[in-house]
């Protein structure tokens, strides 16, 4: 796992829907990022948290987080 505390991410969205018949993959927040707050690696988790500080109640896996690029 390459990013460290700090880091921004986006997360991907785990239902995704289908466009004419091929599957969208979404990333959350769509237009911002979070920020990793701890990373558990026993359970493969990460705790993220907003730009305001607010943490997230849900733990992300390793597959599931990318790195914030800023770019769309």
């Amino acid at each position: 796992f390459s990013l460290k505390v700090g880091d921004k991410v986006q997360y991907k969205i785990h239902k995704s829907r289908k466009v004419r018949g091929k599957p969208q993959i979404r990333f959350f927040p769509a237009r911002g990022y979070l920020v990793i707050h701890k990373i558990c690696p026993k359970i493969k988790k990460v705790v993220l948290k907003d730009k305001e500080g607010n943490i997230q109640k849900r733990k992300q896996l390793f597959d599931r987080v990318r790195e914030y690029t800023g770019v769309f």
